[in-house]
């Protein structure tokens, strides 16, 4: 097993576009759902200062 890690680029309205290469190679596809998950530095914050997400695709 491989964690693979990329770095993109939060676009205009907030739109964070992955490269079309990286989309081919996760399966993903235009409808899929996703789920994206991040850590808080303690229990009942919202704010994401780990900043770290991880995205799941809901299938």
């Amino acid at each position: 097993m491989e964690l693979i890690e990329m770095s993109v680029v939060m676009g205009k309205n907030r739109m964070i576009q992955l490269p079309e290469e990286e989309v081919r190679v996760m399966g993903l596809k235009e409808g899929d759902e996703l789920c994206l998950s991040y850590v808080t530095d303690r229990e009942g914050a919202k704010e994401n200062r780990v900043r770290e997400f991880l995205v799941e695709n809901k299938i």
